[in-house]
């Protein structure tokens, strides 16, 4: 696969193309195929609320799904999102969410394997909710957590009081106003705001998971959960190894609704140098460059 694609496509070609049935590999279209490609560093985090380089993102672009997403053109569209209004005054955002969107990580999978009953895996599964959303937001604006993007999110009510310290982060203007249905409220209208709730910072977070990471949240593959197209299998590095590596699967729950076409991302984790020649050796099959041509 002799191509060169913008890091921002990435994560479009593994999570958003379709897939074919069955799992019979098919290099030309990419069905049940393993797709691999090299990170020139280890991801410094998997939270979406704190990641902010570019490895790290990368990988968090395939472990979760947002209410919303960029296309391959560039426009926001529907993600986890079903359908949304807009205020006529643009301060309040109404999003009804999918009901087919379910968290899953390690140690889900690892239960699954030694399961015997022939149930649906969904019936075990935890369905990602509003409240996963509002949480999100509150520890995007939680002062503990440190996160680099809420002053994007200023426009939010009370998003400048909580950051100025005169109001708690639980009263940020987003609210479940039933199971699948998230309101965000603005003080004031802001016209990138959909687009905004298209980046990882706007990732849901699942509260119980979160607190039973006990401060390992998004940093070894069994403080990860994912509710995107891949879950983390196995995240392997050593500063001073050859063999380091991140290694997804396809989150069988999730591809029925969003579907793919990789059943495995391999991620090597690898210098810039590695990265060309593993490359020219069709190791892997895709190189980042400073341009898309």
């Amino acid at each position: 696969m002799n191509q060169r694609i913008t890091a921002g496509f990435l994560c479009l070609l593994l999570a958003t193309a379709p897939m074919l049935g069955g799992c019979e590999k098919d290099r030309g279209t990419g069905a049940g195929y393993l797709f691999s490609y090299t990170l020139d560093a280890n991801p410094q985090s998997l939270d979406p609320q704190l990641a902010t380089d570019e490895a790290s993102l990368t990988v968090i672009g395939n472990l979760f799904s947002g209410l919303f997403r960029m296309d391959d053109t560039g426009n926001v569209v529907p993600d986890v999102a079903e359908s949304y209004e807009i205020s006529p005054d643009g301060c309040t955002y109404t999003v009804h969410m999918r009901k087919d969107n379910y968290w899953y990580s390690l140690g889900d999978a690892r239960q699954e394997a030694t399961r015997t009953d022939s149930e649906d895996a969904a019936k075990h599964a935890a369905p990602v909710t509003a409240a996963d959303f509002v949480y999100a937001f509150q520890r995007l604006f939680d002062p503990r957590t440190g996160s680099p993007y809420r002053e994007r999110f200023a426009a939010l009510k009370n998003g400048q009081r909580i950051m100025d310290g005169e109001l708690d982060c639980t009263q940020i203007g987003v609210d479940a106003s039933d199971t699948y249905t998230v309101v965000f409220t603005l003080d004031r209208p802001d016209a990138n705001f959909l687009s905004l709730l298209a980046t990882t910072a706007a990732m849901p977070c699942n509260p119980s998971f979160f607190y039973g990471c006990k401060g390992r949240y998004g940093l070894d593959e069994d403080s990860v959960i994912s509710n995107g197209a891949f879950y983390l299998r196995m995240w392997f590095y050593d500063p001073y190894g050859k063999e380091n590596q991140i290694y997804m699967r396809r989150n069988a729950l999730n591809s029925r609704a969003k579907q793919v076409y990789p059943s495995n991302l391999t991620f090597y984790i690898q210098d810039a140098q590695k990265a060309e020649q593993n490359f020219r050796d069709s190791l892997t099959d895709c190189l980042i460059t400073a341009d898309s041509s």
